[in-house]
């Protein structure tokens, strides 16, 4: 039996992950790599895949996978790499962006946002 297409779009509980969904955001990181994440709608959740390349080589790659945990309200994340699992939580909408707890992702329009870990600041411009 096919779903209807709506039914296999992300839940409307990750809507304050919409703006991200369908582009891909670069940034240089302070080491003068680049890092480009790729947000998708998949299955009922949304997928993050990154890359960092340094020189013209992807150096390393990791995944982030949202979904909305219904049991306990809250959209939940969980960040793969090449050497597999390396941490879980919970994401919490904020007027501006996003809080993971020790990162921020500060939205600064329809075109970029900037993760903020205490005083380290990168800036993502839509890269399409």
């Amino acid at each position: 039996m096919l779903l209807p297409v709506a039914l296999l779009l992300a839940s409307p509980d990750l809507a304050p992950l919409d703006w991200l969904v369908g582009h891909c955001w670069r940034g240089t990181l302070a080491t003068g790599d680049t890092d480009t994440h790729c947000f998708a709608r998949e299955d009922e959740g949304i997928r993050d895949r990154h890359e960092v390349v340094r020189q013209g080589r992807m150096v390393y790659w990791g995944e982030t996978r949202f979904d909305w945990d219904a049991a306990t309200r809250t959209i939940r994340y969980s960040y793969v790499n090449a050497n597999g699992p390396v941490e879980s939580g919970t994401v919490t909408p904020r007027a501006d962006g996003l809080d993971f707890g020790t990162v921020r992702w500060v939205r600064l329009g329809e075109r970029a946002y900037e993760t903020v870990a205490g005083d380290a600041r990168v800036r993502f411009i839509r890269a399409d």
